[in-house]
């Protein structure tokens, strides 16, 4: 019975070693969750484990079509934040993000606005909106892109909206036309496309893949640290279990 306390106990220390929390003002407006606070269980996590707020009479996560946290700062996409919020058309994060992958993106294939302003991205991956094909609005404004990979715009059919205001490699904002977010996709291809990494490692440039590979480094180095914690209060515990049986 005790070492079955023992696990228990273990369980509960691993759930909270990881995780998001995010914290929703849902009363001012019920098909909005307007984040007022990220809780990360350590500083790489991207997985979010709940979604708290209190909602309207009669309302639930069902309703909620908008996330918007732009006054916080999130380094990562969320992951398994539609497991909580299902139905969401807009998402603003514009505060601390460097990186974006398509894999996040396809959570939401019903999404519709895209804000990603004021952020620290600086390349715009192969395919990122391939899962995204409803989308009428992609800001990227005021991030620090060099290079966006060819055709990355190509299949949004409902895009009117496209803002890429100062970046590093190209600026410039189309308004509700489809034809100017056309014509600003193709003048993004022009400036922004030659510097895009290829998927061979071979033809990555070099600051790319040195930059990529300390990165791993840092992570690997986090992971191991984290792994030896585990061990050692593991140990802790078990020890605690075997001579509380003992003493009985």
């Amino acid at each position: 019975m005790r070492m079955l306390l023992v696990l228990q106990i273990f369980v509960i220390f691993v759930t909270q070693a990881f995780g998001v929390k995010i914290f929703c003002d849902f009363l001012t407006n019920s098909n909005t969750c307007k984040v007022t606070e990220f809780q990360f269980a350590s500083t790489n996590d991207q997985i979010v484990t709940n979604v708290y707020g209190r909602f309207r009479s009669g309302m639930s996560e069902s309703d909620v079509k908008i996330i918007d946290a732009r006054d916080l700062t999130i380094r990562r996409f969320p992951l398994n934040l539609n497991k909580f919020l299902p139905h969401l058309q807009t998402i603003y994060f514009e505060k601390g993000m460097t990186e974006i992958h398509k894999e996040e993106l396809a959570q939401y294939p019903n999404l519709q606005q895209l804000y990603l302003s004021t952020n620290e991205i600086e390349i715009v991956e192969p395919d990122l909106f391939i899962n995204n094909r409803k989308l009428r609005l992609i800001y990227l404004n005021a991030n620090k892109i060099r290079s966006v990979a060819p055709n990355v715009f190509d299949g949004l059919d409902k895009l009117v909206f496209l803002g890429f205001d100062a970046n590093v490699c190209h600026s410039g904002i189309a308004e509700n036309d489809f034809r100017r977010a056309e014509e600003l996709a193709k003048s993004i291809y022009k400036y922004c496309a030659l510097a895009v990494p290829t998927t061979s490692e071979s033809c990555v440039p070099k600051k790319e893949f040195e930059d990529f590979r300390l990165e791993m480094k840092g992570d690997f180095g986090d992971l191991t640290e984290q792994l030896q914690k585990w061990r050692v209060e593991t140990e802790r515990y078990i020890k605690i279990g075997v001579e509380s049986c003992a003493a009985d």
